[in-house]
This record gives C-alpha cells, structure tokens and sequence, in this order.
C-alpha cells in the first residue's frame, strides 16, 4: 500500500529524523507506528545515521503490530526485521539474525540486557507505549538506564503519557533525554569543584558551563536564569555525622548559594531567578534542635524580605511538609523518597 502521510504525521516524521531525542503524542489510530517507521527507513538508508535498532513494546503489538505495519506499507519492503519474543531460545536466535530493526516485548528487556549475553550495541531504541516506564522503580527502568547512555537516538510513543498525573511524565523524561531538559529546563551552568561530577556532567550535558568554586562566583555577572537549584553538602546535617550543623565548614555552603541568588536578583531589578530549589537529607529538620531548619527558612525568605522572622515549628518538631505565603512569594518544603 502506498503511503501518503497526513500534514501532522510529516511533522513528526521529520521531527524524529532531525532530533535525537523524541516523543511521540499521538490517541491510539493516528499512525505512531507508520510515522515512527518512515523515519526509522530515512535514518537506516537515507541519512544513514543509524544502523542497528531494537523497538519495546507490549508483547501483542511486539508480536504483531510491528511485523503488519513493516508489511503493509510499499516504502518499507526494504527494511530486515527480526522479533524476539517466546522463549528464551527463540528470542536468542531472533537476536543473533541479521536484522535493521529487532523487535522485543517490555518485559524482556532486562532479560535481554543483563542475562541474554547478547551486546547491547543497538545505536537507536523505540519504546512504543513510553508509559510503560513511569515508574522508575521497576526492573525494566533501571536495566534500560544502564545502557541508555550508550544510545545515540531514542524515541519514545504513547496516547496516554500522564494516565496518573504530571509525576508520571518524570522517569519517562529521564529515560528519553536522561534528566538534561524536562518542560523546556535548558541548564546554562554549574558550580562544582570535584573532578568525577564535573566529568558525568561534561559527558550528558556538554553545552553546561563550569564555574568551578561557588564562593568565586559573582551572581550578577553569570547568565541569569529562572531557576537556580542547590544542594549544599548535607554532611554537617545528617544525622550519620557530626552533626556540625548549618554552620559547619561544608554545610554553611547554603549561603553562598543564597548569596548569588541576591547578587543576580539585584543585578536583574528582581526578575531572575525567578524560582530556587533547595535540596538536603530528612537530617536537616532536626540539625541544632530545628533551628537550623529555622534559618535556612528565614534565609529564603531574606532574599524577598530581609525582615521575616520565620517561627519555631509546632511542638519543636519539623513537619516533613509545609509552607510558607508571604506577600509577594511562597515557600514550600517537602520529604521525597530518593530511591
């Protein structure tokens, strides 16, 4: 059958093909697969910018739905295929054919990367149904993390890509541009003194600046931006060390990172940063009897209203979520699980 695709499936057709990283919004009918495919045939032969590619999805379409879409259309005769589902002797044979693209059903893809013994060297993945991996705590997720940085393009497809809310939308945007932007974030820079961070953060996020130790840097001569997150070192807060407190050598970095926030602000006539994010271990409620929780508050606060005083909290013990309404700004604080 011959192709001729709609205005809006050229637009994502050439949308895959000319961005590395892609999603794929598109209600159930409405062509994911044919546009998906189309680029996936201009990438392989056209462009030749990719060479080996494995699609996830449910174990019905994996079976069925790629296999008739490669099949139904005439621009795709050309493509090799080879789905990898059944068996776990089935799959490896599937796996160790020539192929353009491998087809495998979501739940064997941790199978496939850390226990088939086959090499991961797939240098494109499609995941069709991208919700399939909101929940950044199953077996899939973190086995596809693995080897998400060796991937060159990712594209992710679903109808549905926050069934439950806005929090499903963040380890599907992880997996896919591994954190470096969500909702439109593009970071500009950082400050980071130890060699290991500063290579991981070169590595994923090359255009980030480095301005090396926070206590040089100068809030009103940087780039401004809307957002400025810290995470001032949590060893004199937690409660597995010596508890030195908010004042302590490497914890009383929060202010210095307060600092800079007041120095852009002033250089800016108030307009950047627009929102600053605060992060710290469960520890930090409890540092100095609560009160330097207290401070860190009153010092938020500061850089809006120099004269808030900021009260104790109820019953002398931090709540794990909270908030503050000032006039003209808010501050909330909440408790997340890490893992």
């Amino acid at each position: 059958m011959r192709y001729e695709p709609h205005d809006y499936q050229q637009y994502a057709i050439s949308y895959i093909e000319t961005h590395p990283v892609a999603a794929v919004l598109l209600d159930m009918g409405l062509g994911k697969t044919s546009i998906t495919l189309t680029a996936l045939n201009d990438l392989l032969f056209d462009s030749f910018e990719v060479h080996k590619i494995i699609v996830i999805g449910p174990l019905r379409v994996s079976r069925h739905t790629w296999p008739a879409e490669i099949e139904k259309w005439d621009h795709l005769k050309g493509l090799k295929y080879s789905v990898a589902v059944g068996t776990e002797s089935e799959r490896l044979s599937a796996l160790q054919k020539q192929a353009d693209i491998y087809v495998i059903n979501r739940e064997n893809v941790q199978w496939l990367i850390t226990e088939s013994g086959i090499p991961f060297d797939f240098d494109m993945v499609v995941i069709d149904e991208l919700s399939s991996f909101k929940n950044h705590q199953t077996k899939r997720f973190k086995a596809l993390m693995k080897v998400r940085p060796k991937v060159k393009r990712i594209v992710g497809l679903t109808g549905t890509p926050s069934s439950n809310g806005l929090m499903d939308l963040w380890a599907e945007f992880r997996l896919l541009d591994m954190g470096e932007r969500l909702a439109g974030i593009t970071p500009l820079w950082a400050s980071e003194i130890e060699p290991f961070p500063i290579r991981v953060t070169t590595k994923r996020l090359p255009s980030v600046e480095h301005l090396g130790d926070i206590s040089t840097v100068d809030g009103a001569k940087v780039a401004p931006v809307d957002i400025i997150t810290f995470g001032s070192p949590c060893t004199d807060m937690s409660v597995a060390g010596k508890r030195a407190g908010l004042d302590g050598r490497q914890s009383s970095l929060f202010y210095q990172a307060i600092r800079i926030v007041k120095e852009m602000r002033c250089a800016t006539d108030g307009k950047y940063p627009r929102f600053i994010v605060w992060e710290n271990v469960p520890g930090a409620f409890s540092s100095n009897k609560g009160e330097d929780f207290k401070a860190v508050l009153e010092a938020v606060c500061s850089v809006k209203d120099e004269s808030i005083s900021v009260p104790g909290p109820p019953k002398g013990k931090w709540a794990n979520a909270g908030s503050i309404v000032a006039d003209g700004f808010s501050l909330a604080w909440r408790v997340f699980d890490a893992q």
